[in-house]
């Protein structure tokens, strides 16, 4: 478990399923009802391109993001997450390492545990790196 981190994968979608192609990141996750997670959408929606939060009720985007995720068949991107716990920030990076492609700020959860996947897709990753404490 984290409460303050930093992230960093490569992934490459497997199947093109569209405006919702997506990767997940999970983190400061307490249980099934509680944790934040970030959602890699291709076309962005109140449900995708989101930061999310997961607290006692269904999803909701903390974020009102209008960037497009430039998923590529066949390609590899790079991803990045990084929060600070105790500033409330979550910045997102695909790409482009240096303009968070997303960020918020929100303080509801702390430290927690870490995941990597899709909410209905297929993804190959590697070089995981996890910093935290």
């Amino acid at each position: 478990e984290v409460a303050d981190f930093e992230l960093t994968f490569d992934v490459k979608s497997t199947k093109d399923t569209g405006g919702h192609r997506d990767c997940c990141v999970f983190f400061n996750w307490q249980d099934a009802e509680h944790f934040y997670y970030c959602h890699f959408g291709a076309n962005p929606d109140p449900h995708s391109g989101q930061i999310m939060i997961v607290k006692n009720a269904p999803r909701k985007a903390m974020t009102k993001n209008k960037n497009k995720t430039p998923w590529r068949n066949e390609t590899w991107h790079k991803v990045k997450v990084v929060r600070n716990a105790k500033k409330g920030t979550i910045e997102v990076f695909f790409d482009n390492m240096t303009k968070p492609h997303m960020s918020v700020t929100d303080k509801t959860f702390g430290k927690g545990r870490i995941g990597i996947g899709s909410f209905d897709d297929m993804n190959d990753f590697d070089n995981i790196k996890l910093r935290g404490n």
